[in-house]
């Protein structure tokens, strides 16, 4: 169509470029439909490969950071078309996120969170946050097609049924936990995020651990199930290991779950500082989670497990946040601290608050 319309017109500009970019995205199959430009006989293969780029999303990243090079280089006279071509990068990005069923065979967001992962992985994360930054403000500007949270929803699916199947020892959990630790700091994704996380039933305390916060909790060196070894990564044979192999790995579980108890407690804290609505939301999780969860710790619950496991969250679950709160209660833990003063005294009495009563008293404790 783009062709009849341009009739011999064999060059793009401003008036069709935004056409074009569009076609391009449709096309199944864009590495044929290559046109060499020059005359040299030189394959350039970079060229190639980034022009005939078949995920989308990774294609429109990279149009702007090229986009995002050329404003540093082209004269005065041809900046605001470079500007231009950055801008409808962005435009179209935020169309590929409302409307992605258009595009056939896209993954849409599996392209958006490996985009984010590989960008951890090769130590270039700011320049795809400044990217997503971007496309982030123009969702919020345009929510008649589908809602924000409606466009972060699918990612955080994803996000859970990837984060769940990993163990404590994977360097690929920490990559995962840097994703979500950027999403809790970033204003708009972290709205979205404390309201993904709340459970479907919150009186039941099992359902928390079902939560993308709760599955990340719920990571551990202990067993899955009291008593049941296989698939356990841990200490199989410690009978035939000798004393300095046991130390090793003690010494390994030791050095990652520092790690992870920090990542976890700078998800908490980022939540806690970004806002008052994320404050409010996430103080409520957790103690929702806590009164839901106060008949765990019950002697009838130890002695009926197949009970135990369908009501309550996980030890690892306890372990894991227990030890996130305690970092978080370590400025209020110095001698003759100031902040000892910030407690409100009457914060016990306090009984029978509706949800806007405890937002505004800042209590979120159950009795």
């Amino acid at each position: 169509e783009m062709a009849v319309d341009l009739e011999d017109q064999d060059w793009l500009d401003m008036n069709n470029v935004e056409q074009a970019v569009f076609a391009r995205l449709l096309l199944q199959d864009p590495g044929n439909h290559l046109i060499n430009m020059t005359s040299s006989t030189t394959l350039n293969l970079s060229a190639d490969r980034d022009a005939g780029e078949r995920h989308i999303f990774c294609y429109l990243y990279s149009c702007f950071q090229r986009a995002k090079e050329e404003i540093t280089k082209v004269p005065e006279n041809l900046l605001p078309f470079a500007v231009q071509c950055r801008n409808l990068t962005v435009s179209n990005t935020r169309t590929v996120l409302l409307t992605p069923e258009i595009y056939v065979d896209q993954n849409i967001h599996e392209q958006l969170v490996d985009l984010m992962l590989e960008a951890i992985q090769g130590a270039h994360f700011e320049d795809v946050t400044e990217f997503l930054e971007e496309v982030i403000e123009a969702l919020i500007l345009d929510e008649e097609v589908r809602t924000f949270p409606e466009v972060m929803i699918p990612v955080f699916d994803i996000l859970l049924g990837r984060i769940k199947d990993l163990e404590l020892c994977q360097i690929l959990l920490y990559a995962y936990l840097d994703i979500l630790l950027y999403f809790t700091r970033q204003k708009d994704v972290a709205k979205v995020f404390v309201d993904y996380i709340q459970p479907k039933d919150p009186s039941n305390g099992q359902m928390y651990q079902k939560t993308l916060l709760g599955v990340i909790l719920n990571i551990s060196c202990l067993l899955k199930t009291p008593g049941v070894v296989e698939n356990h990564g841990y200490f199989l044979t410690p009978s035939r290991s000798s004393p300095q192999e046991i130390k090793v790995q003690e010494a390994n579980i030791h050095q990652f779950m520092a790690q992870f108890h920090e990542k976890i407690y700078q998800m908490l804290k980022n939540l806690l500082q970004l806002s008052p609505e994320t404050k409010h939301c996430i103080l409520s999780w957790l103690g929702n989670c806590l009164h839901a969860n106060a008949g765990r710790t019950k002697i009838w619950a130890n002695q009926m497990p197949e009970i135990f496991f369908q009501m309550y969250a996980s030890d690892a679950f306890f372990l894991n946040l227990g030890a996130a709160l305690l970092k978080l209660c370590q400025p209020f833990c110095k001698p003759r601290s100031s902040r000892l003063l910030t407690f409100n005294p009457t914060y016990c009495a306090l009984k029978e608050l509706n949800d806007e009563e405890r937002k505004i008293k800042n209590v979120h404790m159950r009795g």
